[in-house]
């Protein structure tokens, strides 16, 4: 972890290098450049014991998406659960007749076929939804874009 005084020098101060090394090309340069970016044209508030996560925004935007596809995965058994009620009380509560040129007993077999349609949707959505990570913890979130998954 950098030091308080990494931050603090001067932009424009000549970098030491090993003797040989020209820092303008490479892996090396691109750290320098990243550096003086950061000192450039940041402002950094340094609170002790905290992590600081530098992340490209296209990184950042992906594990966003994840991270919402999980909590919409979380939460997607509410409508098939609720369509499975309706269509199961209107099953136990109503007697069928005929309407719009249709049987009665049509009408029954429809929401029958309906009901069972959506009591195997609303089966998988729950399963899928038990199954899946929490992500209501915003640990979680910030550990999934630090490096490696792993914070520290």
């Amino acid at each position: 972890m950098p030091d308080d005084n990494d931050f603090n020098e001067d932009p424009n101060k000549e970098i030491n290098r090993p003797e040989g090394a020209s820092g303008t090309n490479g892996a090396t340069s691109n750290n320098e450049q990243l550096l003086n970016d950061v000192r450039n044209k940041t402002s950094l508030i340094k609170v002790l014991g905290q992590d600081l996560v530098v992340i490209s925004s296209d990184k950042l935007r992906l594990a966003y998406a994840e991270h919402i596809k999980k909590r919409e995965l979380k939460g997607a058994w509410i409508a098939p659960v609720g369509l499975f009620a309706s269509l199961l009380l209107s099953l136990l509560t109503n007697t069928f007749a005929d309407a719009f040129g249709v049987s009665g007993a049509s009408w029954k077999a429809f929401f029958m076929l309906g009901a069972f349609i959506t009591f195997l949707w609303s089966a998988v959505a729950l399963l899928k939804a038990i199954k899946s990570p929490p992500v209501d913890d915003v640990e979680a979130f910030i550990s999934s874009i630090t490096v490696g998954g792993e914070r520290g």
